[in-house]
C-alpha cells in the first residue's frame, strides 16, 4: 500500500489488514511502499495455503477471463481495505514444519535449519500451554520445556529443547510488539545452548556484554546487520570487498550486495574500495 493511503485508513506497516472484493475477503499483513501507486494495492500471487492461511489471493480476483488467452481480469478488481486487530500475536520457530491450529492469520517462511511462522487469533486459547504444547509438540525423547505467562498483560513465551539444543519457541502477546526473531533465528545453529543463552532464551535477546547481530542480511553467512554496522563504525570494513574479506557477507550468491551498499553509503563508507571523502 501506499503510505498515504494506509494512514488515511489507519493502517500500519506491518499491520493486518482485511481486504474485500465482491467475491471474496483475505487477510493479508500490510507492507507499507512509496513505489505503490496511490489508490491501488498489490498482493503477490505466490502466497497460498503451502506458505500461508491465505489459500489464494485469487479468492478476491474478478473470475471473468479473457475467452482466448484465459488470462483473468485481475487487474480490473476493486477492493476494500480496512485494519484488523486480532485478539493476540505471535511468531514462533521451529525445526519442523508445523501444522497451524487455532490461528485466523499466518504465514511461514524458510530460514536457515528453521521455519519461521507468523500467528495471529481473533480468539485466545483458554489454556496458552496447552495450545503450544499442541503446536510444537512430537515424539522426542529428553524433552526439556521453558515457560513464562504474564496473565496480567496477557503475554505467553515458550520453549522447547531436545538434547539441549533449541528445538522450538513460541512468543504471544496482545498486540504485535514483540521481541526481534534475529538472535532467536541465531540459536538455531547452535549444537547446544551455552547457560547464558538458555537463561535469555525468553527475553529473546541475548544476554548483557552479548552482541545482536540482528537482522541478518547475507544468508550465506549468517551476518546480521547490527554485525555490519559494527564493523563499519570501528573501521574494519569499508567497502563491498572488505566486508566479504573480513565478514564474508556479499561473496557468495551476491544476493545482498545491493543491501550492503546501502548500509555503506548510509554509514560513510563506499561501495567501491575506498573509504568515505577519499578519490576515487
Amino acid at each position: 500500500m501506499n503510505p498515504a493511503d494506509a494512514a488515511a485508513l489507519g493502517v500500519a506497516d506491518g499491520g493486518l489488514v482485511q481486504a474485500e472484493s465482491r467475491w471474496g475477503s483475505a487477510l493479508l499483513r500490510a507492507r507499507l511502499s512509496e513505489a505503490q501507486r496511490r489508490g491501488s494495492v498489490f498482493a503477490p500471487m505466490h502466497w497460498n495455503s503451502r506458505f500461508s492461511s491465505l489459500p489464494s489471493i485469487d479468492l478476491l480476483v474478478n473470475p471473468d477471463r479473457d475467452p482466448v488467452s484465459g488470462q483473468p481480469e485481475y487487474k480490473h478488481t476493486p477492493v476494500r481495505v480496512r485494519p484488523f486487530t486480532a485478539a493476540w500475536y505471535g511468531f514462533l520457530l521451529s525445526r519442523r514444519r508445523l501444522p497451524m491450529r487455532h490461528a485466523r492469520y499466518w504465514s511461514c517462511a524458510r530460514g536457515n535449519g528453521y521455519w519461521r511462522y507468523e500467528i495471529a487469533g481473533d480468539q485466545p486459547p483458554g489454556d496458552w500451554a496447552a495450545f503450544a504444547r499442541s503446536l510444537l509438540c512430537s515424539a522426542e525423547a529428553r524433552v526439556d520445556w521453558l515457560e513464562y505467562f504474564d496473565s496480567a498483560r496477557s503475554r505467553y513465551r515458550a520453549a522447547r529443547l531436545v538434547g539441549g539444543r533449541l528445538e522450538s519457541c513460541i512468543f504471544i502477546g496482545p498486540d504485535p510488539e514483540l521481541p526481534a526473531r534475529d538472535w532467536l533465528a541465531a540459536l538455531f545453529a547452535s549444537p547446544a545452548l551455552d547457560d547464558d543463552a538458555r537463561m535469555n532464551l525468553l527475553t529473546g535477546r541475548p544476554g548483557k556484554g552479548r552482541v545482536d547481530a540482528g537482522r541478518v542480511v547475507c544468508a550465506c553467512f549468517n551476518v546480521g546487520e547490527n554485525t555490519l554496522l559494527q564493523a563499519i563504525r570501528e573501521g574494519r570494513v569499508n567497502s563491498l570487498d572488505s566486508i566479504g574479506a573480513v565478514l564474508g557477507a556479499g561473496s557468495n550468491c551476491g544476493s545482498c550486495i545491493p543491501e550492503l551498499r546501502t548500509l555503506l553509503d548510509a554509514h560513510g563508507a563506499t561501495a567501491n574500495g575506498a573509504a568515505a571523502g577519499e578519490a576515487v
